[in-house]
């Protein structure tokens, strides 16, 4: 049996505050048995258009040391990690919105970057990404979407091809619908 917990941090557009939030909570988690700690979208480097107002004012070394952190944190523990944040692999194009999935022994698993983005994100903020990411975690294949892709259901059927027995949707939204539809697509 594996058992995933999520939790709805408290998102700042300080990235320290933020990380010790999610080492926080990857604590509690661990302590009730969970196998993986499923965070939402921006949980370490700030939500885009909240937090984030413009890319220059996020300190991308602050958010790499502190990913390197939890992956620490995440092997000390023996638990797995989806952490939602901004990734920019290239200072000259926008970043990612991203998962980085780190397994139970520290180890980046993968990163899933938000392939639908919506006409603001793509036009001003972000970059799309082009792949689905499966991560087996104990056992188990997991599937992740971000925010607007609830709204695809192509994503989901997509995942149900590629045999995965549970899809992490993390999102920023202060609107009941996204839960809706989740679980509709559940």
């Amino acid at each position: 049996m594996m058992r995933i917990a999520t939790a709805q941090t408290e998102i700042t557009k300080d990235i320290a505050a933020n990380a010790a939030e999610i080492a926080r909570h990857l604590k509690q988690a661990k302590s009730a048995g969970a196998d993986m700690l499923h965070f939402p979208e921006g949980a370490l480097t700030g939500y885009v258009k909240r937090q984030i107002t413009d890319w220059a004012d996020v300190d991308w070394t602050a958010s790499e040391r502190a990913l390197t952190d939890l992956q620490s944190d995440c092997a000390e523990l023996g638990i797995a990690a989806a952490i939602g944040t901004a990734h920019r692999p290239d200072p000259s194009e926008r970043p990612y919105n991203s998962l980085v999935i780190i397994d139970a022994k520290g180890e980046i698993a993968g990163r899933y970057d938000k392939r639908y983005c919506s006409h603001s994100e793509i036009t001003d903020w972000f970059r799309a990404g082009r792949n689905p990411l499966v991560i087996e975690i104990a056992g188990r294949k997991i599937g992740f979407v971000l925010c607007i892709e609830v709204q695809f259901p192509e994503l989901f059927m997509a995942y149900a091809e590629l045999g995965v027995d549970c899809i992490c949707l993390s999102a920023y939204s202060d609107s009941p619908m996204f839960a809706v539809q989740a679980q509709g697509h559940g």
